[in-house]
């Protein structure tokens, strides 16, 4: 069985868009706008079309847990991006 978590303190959740150019950019601008309501992607994930809540609890056998000054970092950041796209 498999503990609950969040996707914000786990080290395989990030909220930056994808880095390769080209065919990629539209679902590039899509992770920013997706972060900025809090949804991000899972390193674990195959499906380019997936985004996850950071707050969400869920129960996740491949979490890894990041240190909470991280997860407090993410936090301020999903804060603020959503405070500058409004």
């Amino acid at each position: 069985m498999t503990e609950q978590t969040r996707c914000i303190m786990c080290k395989h959740f990030t909220l930056r868009p994808r880095t390769r150019t080209g065919s990629n950019e539209p679902l590039r601008e899509q992770d920013r706008q997706y972060s900025k309501t809090g949804l991000g992607r899972c390193a674990h994930t195959q499906e380019s079309y997936r985004w996850h809540s950071a707050e969400c609890p869920r129960e996740c056998a491949k979490a890894v847990p990041i240190d909470a000054d991280q997860v407090q970092a993410r936090r301020a950041y999903i804060a603020n991006i959503a405070l500058v796209s409004t």
